[in-house]
């Protein structure tokens, strides 16, 4: 049985079947480089950064005693530095290209049935995502990614931003794209669109949801999948009323406010729905494209909304919604990350004071930790922390009247049965009686003698 360290230990010391000397050479023609024969030359010098990286980035001088080879961490950086940047994204995309090519000759059973397991229902899925990173301070790093008005040089590195296209199925960089801290990520995800073929599945986060950005998508002919942002407003009723910006007047348009602006066309299940998007205006849209090609879009766009609930035991539920363009109920809703139960069913429903001291943080009565609680769903001093429901029905079954949910009688009993029914477990006591006062826990002792009586 081949284990996968064992494979990447194989990895780790023969490089050439996996990345040829041959290709390396290839991409940095392409690109326009010229070297010459020394010892880190280019193909020894992406075996090293590969080597590094397997070792989870290990640090640059460490790299002779990781790699095995005599060279010191300055030659290093040096060699790492004449690489161009065009011949390295080369070979990032022809590995990724190969492995799918790969996995796609081997076969097996593909998502949702196919029989490529590198496509998802037919569709090839990407992730799209944005981050952060360091840079040196050069000059043509601080040109290229300026620095805030409020840094002074030397003071600071240039903090230049990355958009990263991945495949969903291998896990690798199929492109990555570097810019100013100040640009957004929406602004850019347009560079990457020449990548996506028609009837592809792009998939990210609330930061690349926009009208111009899915309707973009949809007239390349490419799904997209995205969380809903914050600020749009969903409501799942069916026929419910939207906003329109076409009814004039202040006062009208203030008797919109809370409604959701995208139209109800049809319902598809339990919060999931197809709704009509209306195209918004050029100041509110159009980030991520020219004033031009936004103009260019339909005014309307079909989506599908989405919501399911994420649940981890022992944290806080959460519901997520998203929008796509992929609006085959078969296909979709099936599909779609939804919570899982013990029983694979789904999440059972959480009580209405569970989910109000769930919001709050905090227990409130009749909620007990799970731990405290026994077979009956009793908390603590015989405190009933089942549901209103369970406790009116085990009520009505024994005998003691509905009492609207309440235990019959709580609030109602004199001092004295309050504290029999404490004494025997039965309930906490509503009233102390002070033991400081004998005749009064003469006259409290009669009592509940004439109450056993009866």
């Amino acid at each position: 049985m081949v284990s996968v360290s064992r494979a990447l230990q194989r990895i780790k010391q023969d490089l050439d079947p996996h990345l040829p000397p041959a290709a390396i050479e290839a991409a940095c023609r392409a690109a326009g480089h010229a070297w010459r024969e020394r010892k880190l030359g280019p193909v020894a010098t992406v075996h090293l950064m590969v080597v590094q990286m397997l070792h989870l980035n290990a640090p640059t001088r460490a790299l002779r005693h990781v790699a095995g080879a005599a060279v010191s961490a300055a030659a290093y950086c040096e060699a790492r530095a004449r690489l161009p940047v065009a011949a390295v994204q080369a070979l990032l995309r022809d590995a990724a290209a190969s492995l799918r090519a790969a996995l796609s000759a081997g076969g097996g059973g593909g998502g949702g049935g196919t029989a490529d397991p590198t496509l998802w229902r037919g569709h090839r899925t990407l992730l799209v995502d944005g981050s952060g990173t360091l840079a040196p301070d050069t000059p043509d790093n601080r040109r290229a990614f300026p620095l805030n008005r409020n840094q002074r040089p030397g003071c600071s590195l240039p903090v230049p931003r990355v958009l990263g296209l991945f495949d969903a199925v291998t896990g690798l960089v199929a492109e990555l794209l570097a810019f100013d801290l100040f640009a957004h990520e929406q602004a850019k995800v347009p560079r990457l669109h020449p990548l996506l073929r028609p009837g592809d599945l792009l998939v990210g986060d609330r930061g690349f949801c926009s009208f111009a950005h899915l309707a973009a998508l949809w007239a390349a002919g490419v799904l997209a999948c995205f969380r809903l942002h914050q600020s749009q407003i969903v409501d799942f009723r069916p026929r419910r009323r939207h906003y329109d910006r076409r009814r004039g007047g202040a006062r009208r348009q203030k008797a919109q406010r809370g409604r959701p602006r995208s139209k109800w066309v049809r319902r598809l299940g339990r919060h999931d729905q197809v709704v009509r998007w209306t195209k918004p205006k050029a100041k509110d849209g159009g980030r991520c494209l020219s004033r031009a090609a936004f103009d260019a879009l339909p005014d309307e766009l079909e989506v599908r909304e989405v919501r399911y609930r994420v649940g981890e035991r022992g944290y806080r539920t959460r519901e997520v919604t998203v929008v796509t363009t992929l609006l085959d109920p078969v296909a979709g809703r099936a599909e779609l990350p939804r919570a899982q139960g013990d029983d694979g069913h789904g999440p059972a429903e959480v009580p209405d004071e569970g989910r109000r001291a769930e919001g709050a943080g905090r227990v409130l009565p009749g909620v007990q930790p799970r731990a405290g609680r026994d077979r009956a769903g009793r908390g603590p001093a015989g405190h009933d922390a089942r549901p209103r429901q369970l406790r009116r029905r085990a009520a009505v079954a024994g005998g003691r009247g509905g009492g609207g949910g309440r235990r019959a009688g709580a609030g109602r009993q004199p001092a004295a049965a309050r504290a029999v029914r404490a004494a025997r477990g039965q309930g906490p006591a509503r009233r102390r009686v002070p033991e400081a006062d004998p005749a009064a826990a003469q006259v409290q002792a009669g009592e509940a003698g004439c109450v056993q009586a009866a």
